[in-house]
């Protein structure tokens, strides 16, 4: 099971994303999902869940998605990805609020589009952004 979810990662295309959220309806992958995510570690709550981004998500299909929705993308924040993510980050600090958590996961998606011109232009990739 755990080989099945390094598989499906990073979510590259709308298939890619479907599989995942489809993968994660049954709660014992949701679980490994959490479980795996949250042993990427970091230096604090802000590293720890850009490097889970970064795994998860390439900038291609993180570029469509802002948390509520706006600007004419969709909404990540009601898929099950997003709920995992989430979960992992609140169960490795405790002490982070949700709303900390989400504000950095904002900001990632809103800067999918400039990494990916980077990347396009051959610069590297940097986990801060």
């Amino acid at each position: 099971m755990i080989e099945e979810f390094y598989k499906k990662i990073p979510i590259i295309d709308d298939e890619g994303l479907f599989a995942m959220e489809d993968w994660l309806k049954k709660s014992d992958n949701f679980r490994i999902m959490v479980r795996e995510l949250s042993r990427l570690g970091g230096s604090g709550v802000a590293q720890s869940t850009r490097k889970v981004l970064y795994k998860v998500l390439s900038n291609e299909i993180a570029q469509k998605y802002s948390w509520d929705g706006a600007k004419q993308k969709r909404s990540l924040k009601s898929l099950l990805v997003a709920k995992a993510i989430l979960d992992s980050m609140k169960g490795q600090f405790q002490d982070s609020k949700e709303t900390e958590i989400i504000n950095i996961i904002k900001i990632w998606l809103v800067k999918a589009k400039e990494r990916l011109k980077n990347t396009e232009k051959g610069r590297p990739e940097n986990i801060e952004t």
